[in-house]
């Protein structure tokens, strides 16, 4: 089980019984693998570039630290944020108009072309450009450069990123005892 809402969990244990009873759910840690580049890299992909071959990790990470580059300019040329007619959020005043310039703007051209368009066209079977970015939440893993180039030099992988790193699973009666609970 894997939920935002709270009105949902809590009715899910008040049938099911609570998360943390013992017989009830079994807490499991996500263990997602991306099969490329004859090799399984740990999900998300992007904050596991160490199990790539150095060629793609260079073209990653150029990608990654060009596309935060052209953030920061962009931001600065944006004399008044408050003000300007492409501010969306508090964050930036960039205009990204769908899910694929997201992509672009946020992970850099070589992760994208490694891994986000093809990954994601499979995923949604329908075009990225099409698709608005208002969804994203904590779907999507964003960039921490930091975290990244740290994960990269130490060739550590970085599997506990997201909502759904930990979750919950029926001990007994798999997800449609829930649905009888209910």
């Amino acid at each position: 089980i894997f939920s935002h809402y709270q009105f949902f969990d809590d009715l899910v244990q008040f049938c099911r019984g609570k998360f943390d009873d013992v017989g009830c759910f079994q807490c499991h840690q996500r263990a997602s693998y991306v099969y490329m580049r004859e090799t399984y890299v740990p999900y998300p992909m992007q904050l596991n570039l160490c199990k790539l071959p150095v060629e793609d990790q260079i073209v990653c990470l150029n990608g990654l630290i060009d596309a935060k580059c052209e953030n920061i300019s962009r931001k600065r040329s944006c004399q008044n944020a408050a003000n300007c007619k492409h501010f969306e959020n508090q964050k930036s005043c960039l205009k990204i108009r769908n899910f694929d310039e997201w992509i672009c703007d946020t992970m850099g051209k070589g992760i994208y072309d490694i891994f986000m368009k093809p990954y994601n066209f499979k995923v949604w079977a329908y075009p990225a450009t099409e698709m608005s970015c208002g969804w994203l939440g904590e779907r999507v893993a964003t960039m921490d450069i930091e975290r990244v180039v740290q994960n990269l030099l130490r060739k550590k992988e970085d599997k506990g990123w997201g909502p759904n790193a930990v979750f919950y699973f029926p001990q007994s009666g798999g997800t449609g005892s829930i649905w009888k609970s209910v």
